[in-house]
């Protein structure tokens, strides 16, 4: 395959003769992705067999046995069919392309060699020659014969539990029919063929619900004992017989399929309080592997933009992909810090379909956890294929350049790398970086559709409990107006399923990404060595922008319009810094005041309540969001028109292009005119600038938070000293407890107001 690979991309000239190679290549890439299928699931495959030995054993009606023969008898000749058409079509293809010879000339020497189906890349593997050509051809013959008894072995697998499944149902069906017809006899055994039933039918459940959940719903569709089970299970259903979603392990797998496909592959994805050593220990090899090729191709490119001497053009179409891959980079820093809360995240879904009891929750859940999918594939499809199509559209290409009199051939990068550290113009370090660039491609791509992809589940998933809640509250309205006595019950419900819902509402990213995230005793080693590193970092930054900037106004800016321009941009960043100081120190009141929010949505029980807080609650975070945008917005659009245009300076009879700094550095510092002190600048005051503003958005949106919810708590007071003067007016007897109330949540106000008076500072 990757032989193949490498000469489809690399070394096939023309449209032609690249499709004629995609075919077998894209059959042998299937095959072995059913080979590692069938590999995962062999202890799943094994269970269902010895099911199905159990079931032959406990026979003992010759009518079951015959219709388990006759379902037996379908499937191994579905099986049957789907060898002989998957093994013989490849095989045929395979000998029919190699039976005919082909004639080639190779440096004046005719040579007679055997075509094949998946051509190899002959600066690896050089095919025309004997015997290469024949044990080439055999070893492809053999994986032929391998994928296509992957495939062939998972297609009739399939078949043959499906059709067994199909053939309990229908000794099910007989059983069920009997039972009607003793029922009309009044025959007295029918509770005990009722029992015998109802063990089946758990038995069969079973049986396909853990390994078997889509295939055998889709072949069995269509038989008549799928109705009768049906009606069966509606059956059941109206006795007020409370069962667990026994489907809650596949539905959770289902809803998060994607997300994990995209994850595990780089180690991404979270693992599991109980796993292993070994397991660890893999994930660990993972990262290091996927972060070592990244950086392979991230440094020299890097690099490259700096000091190797090419034109502005050339280095612009690097920009891009080189950007691209930093992006990636950060998306999968934020995964792997974040491993912990994601996989909170994903415990809280499992248990979400754990607790969803009732039909039409799951059907709700199952709907938005569809739609999720097909978002996430969708994130797929558009990241992955994007960036693989223009790197392999980049690579097919070839390029013509002379060394040194000699005119190489080579196949041009998206991210060049330093000729000084790898020089990409020889083969075969070409195609070996390229190979890398392809895999830097995926992991970058691969942690990118998984952030999306995660959080559009994430959000649908919430929507979809949203949407549960909002049922609870249509049945509860209901048993009001019917004066049922469950009613109460079902408050303590809503109010419980309200909470889990609110505890997947993350707004801390900002704060956490300077590090000014309040730390607890409760918090991780990594989040808390993340802030011990990001503060230091991000001050160092800032100084670096800020004190030469500082030294530039005072002893080397001439003109007074000299020294005020750069005087916006200068304390635009002296007050970002404060604001950075005063989130620091006083990070512990943040606390106080966060876990005071937390215990007020905690002990509301009261629905008009928690109306008053939510529509705060919708308040602050859009006045928060819009306080955001216009302030990161504004200060990015600033420094993007401010430093996108060039300005010509002369330095001793020669003309130089730079970008011009919106601080400006003092020249015995920092000489920011010449490269690649000037890009180096650039970048850090675009850094720079989103740290002030980050710590500038951080003390705005606290502040719209926390007094939001100080309106909500005293609006949430004013309805309770309306409803106490109404009370008192009608000559009720809870007026006093009402008056304890009132005082309670009043001093808890106030002493939330208090806690506040620390943080007046921040706004």
């Amino acid at each position: 395959m990757i032989p193949c690979f490498l000469h489809m991309i690399l070394e096939a000239e023309d449209v032609q003769s690249k499709l004629n190679v995609f075919g077998p290549l894209l059959h042998r890439i299937m095959g072995l992705m059913n080979y590692m299928t069938l590999l995962k699931h062999r202890s799943d495959i094994r269970d269902s067999i010895q099911q199905m030995e159990k079931d032959w054993l406990l026979v003992e009606r010759v009518d079951d046995r015959e219709i388990m023969l006759q379902q037996a008898k379908l499937g191994r000749l579905i099986a049957l069919i789907s060898g002989i058409i998957m093994q013989g079509g490849t095989l045929l293809y395979s000998i029919a392309k190699a039976m005919k010879p082909v004639t080639i000339v190779v440096n004046n020497d005719t040579l007679t060699m055997y075509p094949m189906t998946c051509p190899s890349y002959r600066k690896f593997i050089d095919t025309r020659f004997s015997p290469m050509n024949e044990i080439m051809l055999v070893v492809q013959f053999m994986s032929t014969f391998v994928v296509g008894s992957s495939i062939v072995g998972v297609c009739s697998l399939a078949a043959v539990f499906a059709t067994h499944t199909c053939g309990q149902l229908d000794v099910l069906y007989k059983r069920l029919d009997e039972l009607d017809k003793e029922d009309e006899r009044g025959n007295y055994i029918v509770k005990e063929k009722m029992v015998d039933i109802v063990e089946r039918h758990l038995k069969i459940l079973r049986t396909i619900l853990p390994y078997v959940p889509s295939c055998s719903s889709r072949v069995c569709q269509y038989c008549p004992s799928r109705q009768c089970i049906e009606r069966f299970r509606k059956a059941i259903m109206t006795n007020t017989i409370v069962l667990k979603n026994v489907k809650s392990k596949s539905d959770h797998d289902y809803s998060l399929k994607l997300n994990r496909w995209y994850l595990k592959p780089i180690g991404a994805w979270p693992l599991a309080s109980t796993s292993s050593a070994a397991e660890k220990v893999v994930v660990l090899i993972q990262i290091l592997v996927c972060w070592v090729v990244v950086c392979f191709i991230v440094i020299p490119c890097t690099l490259y933009l700096f000091f190797e001497k090419e034109s502005i053009r050339s280095k612009v179409g690097a920009v891009a992909p080189l950007l691209n891959r930093y992006m990636g980079l950060m998306s999968y820093w934020m995964l792997l810090q974040h491993s912990g809360n994601i996989r909170d995240c994903i415990e809280h879904i499992e248990m979400d379909w754990r607790s969803a009891q009732k039909a039409s929750d799951r059907e709700v859940m199952l709907q938005h956890a569809k739609f999720g999918q097909l978002i996430a594939l969708i994130c797929g499809i558009i990241m992955q294929g994007g960036t693989f199509l223009y790197g392999i559209a980049k690579a097919a290409k070839t390029a013509t350049i002379i060394v040194g009199n000699e005119t190489i051939t080579m196949h041009p990068m998206t991210c060049p790398a330093y000729s000084k550290i790898i020089d990409t113009r020889f083969s075969p370090v070409n195609e070996i970086v390229l190979i890398i660039q392809i895999l830097s491609t995926f992991i970058v791509s691969s942690s990118t559709a998984g952030i999306c992809s995660l959080a559009a589940v994430f959000a649908i998933h919430a929507s979809g409990q949203l949407n549960i809640l909002y049922m609870r509250l249509d049945e509860l309205t209901k048993n009001r107006k019917e004066e049922n006595h469950v009613a109460e019950q079902r408050i303590i419900d809503i109010v419980e399923h309200h909470l889990r819902i609110l505890s997947l509402q993350l707004s801390r990213w900002f704060l956490i990404s300077i590090g000014a995230w309040p730390q607890t005793r409760t918090s991780s080693i990594i989040e808390r060595l993340s802030s011990i590193i990001l503060v230091p970092m991000w001050l160092f930054m800032v100084a670096v922008i800020t004190i030469p900037c500082l030294l530039y106004v005072f002893f080397e800016a001439k003109g007074i319009q000299t020294k005020l321009r750069p005087l916006g941009p200068l304390f635009h960043r002296i007050m970002g810094t404060l604001n950075y100081w005063i989130l620091l120190t006083r990070g512990k009141a943040i606390h106080e005041c966060i876990k005071h929010m937390e215990e007020d949505w905690r002990v509301t029980e009261n629905i008009q309540n928690y109306e008053i807080m939510i529509k705060h609650a919708k308040m602050s975070r859009y006045m928060a969001g819009v306080c955001a945008m216009f302030m990161q917005g504004s200060a990015l659009f600033f420094n993007i028109v401010g430093t996108i245009k060039t300005v010509n300076i002369v330095i001793k009879n020669e003309t130089i292009t730079i970008h011009p700094l919106s601080c400006p550095a003092y020249r015995k510092l920092i000489d920011a005119r010449f490269n690649p002190a000037n890009k180096i600048m650039l970048l850090m005051q675009f850094m720079s600038s989103y740290i002030t503003n980050s710590s500038t958005v951080c003390i705005c949106s606290l502040a719209i938070v926390f007094a939001m919810h100080a309106c909500g708590q005293l609006n949430m007071l004013h309805t309770w000293f309306n409803q106490l003067v109404e009370d008192h007016a009608k000559g009720k007897h809870l007026t006093k407890r009402r008056i304890g109330n009132i005082v309670r949540h009043h001093l808890r106000v106030l002493w939330y107001l208090t806690a506040e008076l620390p943080l007046h500072s921040l706004y």
